[in-house]
This record gives C-alpha cells, sequence and structure tokens, in this order.
C-alpha cells in the first residue's frame, strides 16, 4: 500500500516538472524576441558577436600588440554563449556559418586553467566554406612540431585556403612555411613581444597573390634578419623594428601601395657604400597611388639607403604626411628628405607630427611657409616647446596684409604634449592661449575653422570667453574636447 503510494507521487511530480517544462519552453517561443523574424534574431546575433576594433596602423608599435591582451573570453566565444541560452538560440547560431568567421585567441586565455584551444576546430567547421579571420597569440614555450593543437592542426589545414585575415602574435617559424598555403590570405599582421626567433628562411609571401594589407612589427628586443618577400599587390604596408634597408626593398616591392607606415627602424642591415645602394635605384621610385605616407626618422640618420631612396622618391598624388620620431633623440633632416618636402605634390592637406621634439621652419619651409597646401594639422604627444613655436609661427606679422605660414589651414589637432620625460600633460593656458591669439589673428568673420583637442584641456574662463567671442563675430569655431563637442562654445 505504501510503495504504491510512493510510486504515485513520483508519477504525479514527474508529471508536473514535464509541464513546467512544457510551460518554460511555450514561454520562451513566445517571448517577444523569439517571435522575431528569423533574419531580424540572426542580424542581432551577429552586431553582438565581438569584432575587434580596426587597426590604426599610424599608432605607435607599443600600442598594436596590447589590442591581443585586452580581449575577453565572453566577448571572444560569444557565438558559443548564444548557443547556450535555449534549444531555438542554438539552432539559429550552427545555422548562421557568419556568426563563426572570426576566431581569437589572447595570450590570457594560455593562463587560464581550463584549456580552449580546440574550440578553433568548432569555429573552422560552423563557418562552413566562409572567409575566416584568425587572431591567434602564442606563449614563449610553444611545441616546436604544433601549428596550434594536436587535435585541430588537420582541420585547420584543410581550411587554410578559406582565411582570409591572419594576425598572429609571436609565431613559432613553422608557420612561415604554412603561409604558403593561404591563397585568400587579403590581411597580415605579425608582432613579436619578445625576440623575434633568427633564421636565414625567407617569409614567402609573395605566393600570397591576394595580400593586400601587410603589418609586421619586428619588435624593439631584437634585430630580425629575415629577409622579407611581397607581392605587388599590397596596398598598405605597416613596418616596425625592421632594419632600414630591408624597409625600402619592400617598399620598392609594393608599386599599388595606397598607404605606407614606417616606424622605428634599425640601422642598414646590407653594405652602406653608396654605388653599391645606388644599384637598386637605376630609375625614379614612384608610388602613383601613395595617399599616406609615414615615416619615422631616426636610426638611420645618415643612411646612403634613406638618402638615396628619397633622393628618387616621386608621391604625386600623396594626401596626407607623417613623421614620427623617438623620445630621447634628435636629428637633423637628410638633404635628400628635404628635398623630397620640397616637391610634394599640391594634393597634400593632413600633415601631422608624432613625438616631434625640435622642429626647425627654415628646413620645413614647403610644409609649414606661404605656399604651404597643408588644411589640416596635427600634433601628437610633441614637446611643449615644439608646440609653443608652431603657435608663434602661425602669428601673422601686424605689419603683413596676408597670412606668411599655412594660409589654407582649417583644422588643427593637439593630442597631448611632453616637456622633457613627462607625458602626456593636460593642456593648460601655455599650451591654449597662445593658440586663442592665432586663432583671433588669423580668423576674420566668415571663416570655418575646427579645433581638435585630446588628453584633457584646463579651460579657464578667460579662454572661454576669447573663443566664444570669436564665435559671436561670425566665425564658425568648433572645437571638439576628447571627441566631443564643447557645450559652452556658444553663449546663451
Amino acid at each position: 500500500m505504501l510503495r504504491s503510494y510512493f510510486a504515485n507521487v513520483r508519477r504525479h511530480e514527474a508529471s508536473i516538472a514535464a509541464a513546467e517544462y512544457a510551460r518554460r519552453k511555450l514561454d520562451a517561443a513566445n517571448s517577444p524576441i523569439n517571435l522575431l523574424p528569423l533574419e531580424i534574431l540572426v542580424a542581432i546575433f551577429r552586431y553582438a558577436t565581438f569584432t575587434s576594433p580596426p587597426l590604426n596602423y599610424s599608432d605607435s608599435w607599443e600600442k598594436r600588440p596590447s589590442l591581443f591582451s585586452t580581449w575577453k573570453s565572453e566577448d571572444i566565444f560569444f557565438s558559443i554563449t548564444l548557443g547556450a541560452v535555449c534549444s531555438h538560440w542554438r539552432e539559429v547560431a550552427l545555422s548562421t556559418p557568419l556568426l563563426w568567421t572570426s576566431f581569437k585567441y589572447p595570450l590570457s586565455l594560455w593562463e587560464a586553467k581550463k584549456a580552449s584551444r580546440h574550440l578553433l576546430s568548432l569555429y573552422l567547421q560552423n563557418s562552413k566554406h566562409l572567409p575566416i579571420h584568425l587572431s591567434l597569440s602564442f606563449p614563449e614555450v610553444f611545441a616546436e612540431n604544433d601549428y596550434w593543437h594536436p587535435s585541430v592542426d588537420h582541420v585547420l589545414m584543410f581550411n587554410s585556403a578559406r582565411i582570409q585575415s591572419l594576425s598572429i602574435l609571436s609565431p613559432p617559424l613553422r608557420w612561415f612555411s604554412f603561409l604558403n598555403s593561404m591563397p585568400s590570405l587579403v590581411n597580415l599582421s605579425i608582432d613579436w613581444e619578445g625576440d623575434p626567433p633568427y633564421t636565414t628562411n625567407r617569409l614567402p609571401l609573395q605566393k600570397c597573390h591576394s595580400l593586400s594589407r601587410f603589418s609586421l612589427n619586428g619588435s624593439q628586443h631584437g634585430n630580425p634578419r629575415i629577409i622579407y618577400q611581397v607581392p605587388p599587390s599590397l596596398t598598405i604596408l605597416d613596418l616596425s623594428f625592421v632594419p632600414v634597408d630591408h624597409s625600402i626593398k619592400v617598399m620598392l616591392r609594393c608599386p599599388s601601395l595606397v598607404e605606407a607606415y614606417i616606424h622605428e627602424q634599425y640601422n642598414a642591415d646590407g653594405p652602406q657604400d653608396r654605388e653599391w645602394v645606388k644599384k637598386w635605384f637605376t630609375r625614379p621610385v614612384v608610388f602613383p597611388c601613395l595617399k599616406i605616407f609615414l615615416w619615422n626618422r631616426l636610426a638611420h640618420n645618415n643612411s646612403e639607403w634613406a638618402n638615396i631612396f628619397f633622393e628618387h622618391l616621386r608621391t604625386p598624388v600623396l594626401e596626407t604626411l607623417i613623421f614620427t620620431e623617438n623620445q630621447g633623440q634628435v636629428w637633423d633632416y637628410l638633404t635628400d628628405e628635404l628635398s623630397f618636402m620640397g616637391h610634394l605634390p599640391p594634393t597634400l592637406k593632413t600633415l601631422k607630427f608624432v613625438g616631434i621634439e625640435y622642429i626647425n621652419f627654415d628646413e620645413l619651409e614647403f610644409l609649414l611657409g606661404h605656399n604651404s597646401p597643408i588644411e589640416n594639422f596635427s600634433a601628437c604627444r610633441c614637446e611643449l616647446r615644439v608646440l609653443t613655436g608652431i603657435f608663434q609661427a602661425l602669428l601673422p606679422p601686424s605689419d603683413a596684409p596676408e597670412l606668411t605660414r599655412m594660409p589654407r589651414l582649417k583644422s588643427l589637432s593637439v593630442d597631448g604634449c611632453r616637456s622633457g620625460r613627462a607625458a602626456g600633460w593636460e593642456l593648460g593656458p601655455r599650451v591654449f592661449e597662445p593658440l586663442i591669439t592665432v586663432l583671433e589673428r588669423r580668423l576674420a568673420r566668415g571663416s570655418t575653422f575646427r579645433l581638435e583637442l585630446s588628453g584633457g584641456v584646463d579651460w579657464t574662463p578667460d579662454a572661454q570667453a576669447r573663443l566664444q567671442g570669436l564665435v559671436e563675430n561670425g566665425i564658425q569655431l568648433e572645437i571638439v574636447e576628447d571627441m566631443e563637442p564643447v557645450h559652452w562654445l556658444k553663449s546663451n
């Protein structure tokens, strides 16, 4: 009798649990988000799936590897998280290959207790036949015989032809030969945080016929002696800590460059004899499509490679020129650098200085003088004396009827400054008061000007009142502080 009673209780409890499960399933099916059309739900999932921010090639090398360490696992593997919410979402996620086309594995995951490298296989399989984008980091100690993980390598090799974007941090040498099997590779970024491995092997990039963007950070800790060969299809080139002769040789192989960023460089790896170097330059070096050019002037002072390169360099459609320097070193411009700047095209509209500690206005007459085509000028982390010198130079003489320096200037951007070893100073009266005087002397009614300031600005009431006065006098002035328009510019 008692046994039959408990059996009935268990049967009723099972019925209640089944009814509760059915109710929850019905509630989930009738929830607003599950009533959305499938294509709307897929669009929401695509928006929610983590994508890394676009690489800013004009940033210094030190900002780029940090991208590998800022990703969070809950963001990186969000496609898996979506599929764990309910059976309907799992079905949608698994049937949407686009949600599985981007796989990222930061260094922080190597230290996690639960390894997740095998998840790459899941992403490769679920992305079906779509192009895939991989961002992989490798620890200092890595198995020499593995590409990624023994359980994944065969799947990775089988799908290598689908790899369209690849970012690898401190990769083992075995990856050099693996690049041969990536004919669809369009974007490639290679960074080393420690010493690059010593090898005489070549990066076989000339076989990546679809490659369009190539970024290489050779590491500040070592001088890479790898010979880099690249296909002529490259349109964006970004090199850091590469010998100056290697950097120039790579550029010479890329006639279709649209953007070139040549950051910190080492001394030339090969011979410096001028007659020997000239064998590489039998005709003018013309980049007919180059619109953005960043050049770090240090570590190649008196380099015959840099001298002869600039002697032959022609950029007929250049729009943006960026000069950078390393902190603590100041060099004079090379003669042929100055000659190159004296023959820049009228298409040049934007000039940017990054980390500049000294400036000679007489040397840079074409860029800063009365014939300057520059409309947009930017100074990032430059010395305070450089900023004040620029503002002083922009002041028109009281007896001059016309502007004598950069007469076409329409916008000015200041991203922090430094004095000696102190960097990131807040912009105070010593910076912006001379700048306001420049605006008062240069701008007339109907003029348009944009001022961008970053790094914090310590406005004084007097400075705000002077800028408001410019607006009241009919000047169309826009001020953006830390990417937000200031609210006080137009007085009530």
